[in-house]
């Protein structure tokens, strides 16, 4: 059994069996259904995506939302994804440090 880092462990446990069961490739889930359904917030959604997949739980995302999937290839889709948005982070933080320089 996966031991989930968050407070909520239960509830996070429901939204992967929920992704799990009503989720796939060709029908991910969007963000805000996840909340609509769940009662939470979207930023509450991405936490809990965010603590499933610190956890080594496959959740992998597209524009359209959040699908489980154990398929390496999807895997590595969503890592790549993940990758490029922290380069993109990454550009902006050194961006924006050019005007604090001394």
């Amino acid at each position: 059994m996966v031991v989930f880092r968050t407070k909520g462990r239960e509830f996070l446990e429901k939204f992967v069996a929920y992704l799990r069961k009503y989720s796939s490739t060709d029908h991910p889930i969007s963000g805000k259904d996840l909340a609509n359904h769940f009662g939470i917030t979207d930023v509450k959604v991405r936490e809990y995506v965010s603590d499933a997949r610190s956890n080594g739980i496959p959740i992998c995302s597209t524009r359209w939302g959040y699908y489980y999937s154990e398929d390496r290839a999807e895997i590595k889709k969503t890592l790549e994804s993940l990758r490029s948005r922290i380069a993109a982070q990454e550009r902006a933080i050194d961006g924006l440090s050019l005007l604090i320089a001394s």
